[in-house]
């Protein structure tokens, strides 16, 4: 990691879904610049993001500052996380720009898992688009799905948590929220629409 440079990202992103992150990832509270993931450079992904697939994992104390992810025809796009499992999100940043289709968002594409997912103390200035009529675009997560836990004969949904978060990006739907499909707790959490900023100062 590095606080200075810019160099451009062209590797594969970390994680699968037959080989998922499941450590630690803790950046320190350094930024990483210019995030370029495209269909171009990388074609054939579906899950897009510096993380493309997480599972049980916990990512903190990251910035990412003038990414560019612009990916057609992938399952779930994110700044940070294209899909997480069963993974907590604490601390981290997006500026820049994330573009692709199914669930789409500035931070994380979906997270699954319910109150096992989290996303906390952390927030998103990423102009956030879809590249297809029908997609699931959120400021910080494009689809948050719950957890079913069965209780007798009954099952019931556990939502996961957004908490002290927010997203002062754009949205190329105009409002959609911190999050745009699924459901979520959300506690001490905001948006600041329709403010162009796409890189630190």
């Amino acid at each position: 990691l590095s606080s200075a440079a810019s160099d451009v990202y062209k590797r594969q992103p970390i994680g699968t879904m037959e080989t998922p992150f499941k450590g630690t990832f803790d950046g320190r509270g350094f930024t990483i610049h210019g995030l370029t993931i495209t269909s171009e450079l990388l074609p054939s992904l579906s899950y897009v993001g510096l993380f493309g697939y997480t599972n049980g994992a916990i990512i903190r104390n990251v910035t990412l500052d003038l990414i560019n992810i612009d990916y057609s025809g992938s399952t779930s796009v994110g700044g940070l996380v294209g899909t997480g499992v069963n993974t907590k999100i604490y601390d981290c940043a997006t500026y820049g720009s994330v573009k692709g289709d199914g669930s789409i968002g500035g931070i994380v594409g979906s997270l699954t898992g319910g109150d096992d997912s989290t996303l906390s103390h952390s927030y998103s200035y990423a102009k956030v688009e879809y590249l297809s009529s029908s997609n699931s675009v959120g400021g910080l997560v494009g689809y948050f799905e719950e957890r079913d836990v069965a209780v007798g004969r009954f099952t019931i949904k556990i939502p996961g948590t957004i908490s002290n978060s927010f997203f002062a990006g754009i949205t190329s739907t105009n409002y959609s929220g911190l999050y745009a499909d699924g459901n979520a707790n959300i506690s001490n959490s905001y948006t600041i629409n329709s403010v162009s900023y796409t890189h630190l100062t």
